[in-house]
């Protein structure tokens, strides 16, 4: 037990030694990152070949790059503290972004589009398209500190059985979320 966590922590010095020095470079190549090209290159394709259209993808680019900006610019501020308020829109709520590293993690998600940024080797990995093949062992995996899931309750069900053998943490972020409420005098059909 004491060489698994000395390993984990080891994992964890080098990992944030990466991001702390790659830190700087990665948000360059956000700055950097070419929005016109990536969008003239998926304009070039025949329409029934790409489902992403030009002005859908400016606008999910921008809004990634500037989301990403900002997380990686408050963790910035945590390289000499511990925790660091961040503002919220409602005033008598309080937010904390609290330095504790937790190691590696691994997210199944969505993945729709290429991104050409200049992260350090090993900081991000993507493996894309190869399905159950690859979620329960990267759940169950001894070097995965942490698995964070994104999408259907099936799935979900075979990541909890595996994270939970290794007692470790999982997120799920799963289908129908975002509910809402319609009152007596909306209209059913036009909410779907």
């Amino acid at each position: 037990m004491e060489q698994e966590n000395s390993n984990r922590l080891e994992r964890l010095e080098k990992a944030q030694e990466k991001l702390e020095k790659g830190l700087n470079k990665i948000l360059e190549a956000l700055n950097k990152l070419n929005r016109e090209k990536e969008i003239e290159e998926n304009a070039s394709q025949p329409e029934e070949d790409n489902p992403l259209y030009p002005p859908v993808i400016a606008e999910d680019v921008e809004l990634a790059v500037v989301a990403t900006q900002r997380a990686l610019s408050r963790n910035k501020g945590l390289d000499t503290k511990q925790k660091v308020a961040i503002s919220l829109f409602i005033e008598t709520f309080k937010s904390y972004v609290l330095k504790e590293p937790l190691g590696v993690v691994g997210l199944i998600t969505l993945w729709n589009y290429p991104l050409k940024v200049g992260f350090l080797s090993g900081v991000l990995n993507i493996l894309t398209e190869l399905g159950l093949k690859v979620v329960i062992p990267l759940a169950s995996h001894p070097n995965v500190d942490k698995t964070a899931f994104t999408r259907s309750t099936t799935t979900r069900n075979m990541i909890m059985e595996a994270a939970v053998q290794m007692v470790k943490p999982v997120s799920l972020e799963l289908d129908k979320k975002s509910p809402i409420i319609l009152f007596e005098d909306q209209e059913y059909e036009k909410s779907q």
